[in-house]
C-alpha cells in the first residue's frame, strides 16, 4: 500500500457516507505542481455538530492498520480543531482539519472534483491553495509553503484567476509573502 491508496480508501469512504472534505497541503501542491516528498494528506472537512457520530461510524470501516483516535474526534469537531489518524503500514499520517459547513461552503466554493484512478477527489483551487499557504506562512514563515506557491503559479501561471488571487492577497495582508513567491526561482523537489 502507498499513499495515494490511503487516500482513495478515505475518498472511497466520504463517498459513501455523503461526509463533505476537500484535499489540500501537499497532494493538492504535487496535483498542480510537482511532487515533493510528504507524510502526510491533509483534508479539509466539513461537519455539522451532529456529524460526528457519522464520522466515526464511516471510519470505523477502516481496516486495523488505521490508528484513529475515536475519542477525540466529537470534541475535536465541535470545537472545529484538527484530528489526525494514521496508517501504520506506511507511516502516513491524514490530518483532518475542521471547518463549519456555511464556512466550506463560503471559502471553498471555487473547489473542483478530479478523477484518479477511478476516485473522485474534491481537491482545493489552486488560487486558493496559494492563498491558504501565504496565510501559513504569514502565521509561521515557512519556506517550504512558499516554495510551493512558486511551484503552483509557475506550472499554473495561464490558468490562474489573477483578478480574484490578486483581491484575496490584498484582503488578507499577504503582498510581501505573494512577491517572495513569485520571485522564489522554482525547482521541482
Amino acid at each position: 500500500m502507498e499513499q495515494i491508496d490511503i487516500l482513495y480508501a478515505i475518498a472511497d469512504l466520504f463517498e459513501k457516507h455523503h461526509i463533505s472534505y476537500l484535499l489540500t497541503g501537499s497532494f493538492a501542491s504535487a496535483y498542480y505542481a510537482h511532487p515533493r516528498s510528504t507524510h502526510d494528506i491533509d483534508l479539509i472537512l466539513a461537519v455539522e455538530q451532529a456529524g460526528s457520530m457519522k464520522m466515526i461510524e464511516a471510519f470505523k470501516e477502516l481496516d486495523t492498520s488505521y490508528v484513529i483516535p475515536f475519542t477525540a474526534i466529537p470534541q475535536t469537531m465541535k470545537s472545529k480543531g484538527q484530528f489526525d489518524i494514521f496508517h501504520e503500514g506506511t507511516s502516513t499520517k491524514v490530518d483532518f482539519w475542521i471547518v463549519e459547513s456555511d464556512q466550506f461552503v463560503d471559502d471553498y466554493q471555487r473547489r473542483h472534483i478530479v478523477a484518479m484512478d477511478g476516485h473522485r477527489i474534491p481537491i482545493i483551487s489552486a488560487e486558493d491553495l496559494i492563498l491558504t499557504k501565504l496565510k501559513w506562512s504569514k502565521q509561521i514563515m515557512s519556506e517550504r509553503h512558499v516554495r510551493d506557491c512558486a511551484g503552483i503559479l509557475a506550472i499554473q501561471k495561464d490558468m490562474l484567476d489573477y483578478s480574484y488571487l490578486n483581491a484575496q492577497i490584498k484582503k488578507h495582508g499577504l503582498e510581501k509573502l505573494y512577491q517572495l513567491a513569485l520571485k522564489t526561482e522554482y525547482q521541482k523537489t
